[in-house]
């Protein structure tokens, strides 16, 4: 499986205070994949921890101004506990900056953000990419990975309300995850004992 790196960004709701949605871009810097989207939540954050339970990422990049205590904790206490990663530089820090972060990035690499420009359209997720490009420079994996990225939306795998759409209305209701027993029931690369 994907060895993904994790960049969060969260938003805040004044219209809704029940609102906890937040952007994510992954990154799996082997083969230069980046899926970046926004994800509706709730206050029980219930979708940021089914998409940590689903990715396990094994870095997590955060601003440090941007994440709130509760998730902070939430990711401390993972059982397959990622790597934490705090950044604190200008272009993920307000949307301003990001915005032109990803406007450099475009003028070096034309086309690559092509399939995901609605999705940079929202400012969450724009910090978010920024967030993940910003920290790929730091640690001096930009231009290993950066000039040869593919860029996807966000995989419906990873976001609970694209996932199954002819569940979503009792998914909804319940507003918890449903488990299928029978994909549970043996999980691969483990046998069942007779």
């Amino acid at each position: 499986g994907a060895m993904f790196m994790a960049s969060l960004h969260f938003q805040e709701s004044a219209a809704d205070p029940n609102r906890r949605d937040f952007a994510v871009c992954l990154v799996d810097c082997a083969t230069s994949q980046v899926q970046v989207g926004v994800v509706p939540d709730s206050a029980d954050r219930n979708a940021l921890r089914t998409l940590l339970a689903q990715v396990q990422p094994s870095e997590v990049v955060y601003s440090v101004a941007n994440i709130p205590p509760d998730v902070l904790g939430a990711v401390k206490r993972l059982p397959c506990r990622p790597q934490l990663s705090p950044i604190r530089e200008k272009g993920c820090s307000d949307a301003m900056n990001a915005k032109a972060t990803l406007s450099k990035y475009r003028l070096a690499h034309p086309d690559k953000l092509s399939e995901v420009e609605a999705t940079l359209a929202d400012d969450s997720a724009c910090l978010a990419a920024a967030g993940a490009m910003v920290y790929l420079d730091h640690v001096l994996l930009g231009q290993r990975v950066l000039p040869f990225a593919t860029w996807e939306p966000l995989a419906p795998m990873h976001n609970a309300l694209q996932a199954a759409p002819a569940q979503r209305p009792a998914a909804q209701a319940s507003g918890r995850l449903v488990l299928d027993a029978t994909a549970l029931a043996a999980p691969p690369g483990f046998e069942a004992l007779p």
